[in-house]
């Protein structure tokens, strides 16, 4: 809040207010953002189920029926050997930080796929404790063959997947 003068309290404007008037509905501009990205955009429950995953996301994973992944454990899509690093990221959003991990998971159609994913809260109500959980996974499979991931985590259990 600022005081102007006058004894009269004026609300500070937000990065959202700032936005709206740059570029207009912060809302439009949300839905055209993720449906820019090339990215795997997802939104978990604070209890790391899948709510969303854009379109885009469900053509890099080749998931070809999203409602077969809707409503699992995010980590049960995962390798199982990978199952605790993921509720480890789930967890540390949970907790309000940010979390990443390089690691390989099979695509929908069984190809594996290298991918960086970060992981942050989303205050949907305010400030407090996150709503949900927002990943984003990156599709990094052609720099980790080339050697430019060394540390990403491949499960033995899927090494052997075609890429």
């Amino acid at each position: 809040m600022i005081i102007d003068g006058k004894d009269r309290f004026i609300p500070a404007r937000t990065e959202v207010d700032e936005l709206e008037d740059a570029i207009g509905n912060v809302d439009q501009l949300a839905v055209s953002l993720i449906k820019s990205s090339r990215d795997c955009i997802k939104v978990l429950d604070q209890e790391g189920v899948l709510i969303f995953m854009s379109e885009n996301g469900q053509c890099a994973m080749e998931i070809s029926n999203y409602e077969v992944v809707r409503g699992q454990l995010w980590s049960a899509l995962w390798p199982k050997e990978l199952a605790g690093e993921i509720e480890q990221l789930v967890d540390i959003a949970r907790g309000g930080q940010r979390g990443e991990i390089v690691a390989g998971c099979p695509t929908g159609r069984g190809r594996l796929k290298v991918w960086q994913v970060f992981t942050s809260p989303i205050h949907i109500t305010g400030t407090g404790p996150s709503d949900r959980i927002l990943s984003v996974s990156r599709d990094i499979t052609i720099g980790w063959q080339a050697g430019k991931w060394p540390d990403a985590i491949i499960a033995p259990s899927i090494a052997h997947l075609p890429t």
